[in-house]
């Protein structure tokens, strides 16, 4: 990772299979939603594989929402390796595998010959759970949850001294300059699939 390097990435489309057939649809973004439409959503699924580029996935983190009208669509954070920008009440989602002696992350899938470095401690927090509250500024995702009587603050940040160090003591540069969050936060249907290649806004 160079200093010209940044992990948001802006997508233009997802696909959708229906009927044997594949659709190309345009994403929307929550910059062109009102924010405050996230309110009394309830998270059904939290998935730390969304998207694709073909030999495997970005990292992108998705939520399935349910709004009141039992509509279900998936909100994607296209953040490459996205659990590392994001807290849980403040904890790390994620981190490189490296920095786990600093904090333990609330997820992790790291395995190799001689570690298993594998859990799971924020599903059980965030599913089920409703939005209270959303917020959203040009660098910043703040959503207030509430799972069996439990109040819960994830944040998706941009430049945040709390998030995780990056490997090999690169600056951690999520968006460019000029870019607002809202743009990297994507919505799409069940079952729709975000590839990278060539898939820029």
């Amino acid at each position: 990772m160079s200093e010209e390097y940044y992990a948001g990435l802006k997508i233009a489309t997802y696909t959708l299979k229906k009927d044997n057939v594949i659709e190309v649809k345009p994403v929307d973004t929550l910059l062109n939603r009102d924010v405050h439409m996230l309110r009394e959503q309830r998270i059904l699924e939290i998935s730390f594989r969304k998207g694709t580029y073909g030999q495997g996935g970005p990292g992108f983190v998705g939520l399935l929402l349910e709004s009141l009208d039992g509509k279900k669509e998936w909100m994607v954070f296209t953040i490459w390796a996205a659990d590392w920008s994001i807290l849980f009440d403040g904890h790390w989602v994620g981190a490189h595998p490296m920095f786990y002696d600093q904090q333990k992350p609330l997820y992790s899938n790291y395995s190799s010959k001689t570690k298993n470095l594998v859990w799971d401690l924020i599903s059980e927090n965030i599913i089920n759970g409703k939005i209270i509250s959303a917020q959203l500024s040009d660098k910043t995702l703040t959503v207030d949850i509430e799972t069996n009587g439990q109040r819960h603050k994830l944040e998706v940040l941009d430049e945040d001294p709390r998030l995780p160090p990056m490997p090999k003591g690169h600056k951690r540069r999520t968006l460019k300059d000029n870019d607002k969050l809202g743009d990297y936060i994507v919505f799409h249907e069940p079952g729709g699939v975000i590839d990278t290649v060539g898939n820029k806004a």
